[in-house]
C-alpha cells in the first residue's frame, strides 16, 4: 500500500522519477563489462550472498 500511496504521490507533486529510485526495485546488468572488457566476477551472486550472511553472523559486536 505504501508503495502505490507514494507513486500516486510522485505523480501528483510531478516527482515520479524520485520516487521511483526510491521504490522501484535495483536491477544491475553487468552484461556491456563482460562482453568489452571480457571482465567475470570473481565470485556467484550466491557466493557473494552466502559470505556476506555469513559474516553478518558472525558479527555481534555491531553497533
Amino acid at each position: 500500500m505504501r508503495l502505490t500511496l507514494l507513486s500516486v504521490i510522485g505523480q501528483l507533486t510531478v516527482k515520479s522519477a524520485e520516487v521511483g529510485r526510491l521504490v522501484d526495485p535495483l536491477v544491475i546488468d553487468s552484461s556491456k563489462i563482460r562482453r568489452e572488457l571480457g571482465w567475470t566476477p570473481p565470485f556467484t551472486m550466491e557466493q557473494g550472498l552466502a559470505e556476506t550472511a555469513e559474516w553478518f553472523q558472525g558479527s555481534g559486536d555491531r553497533a
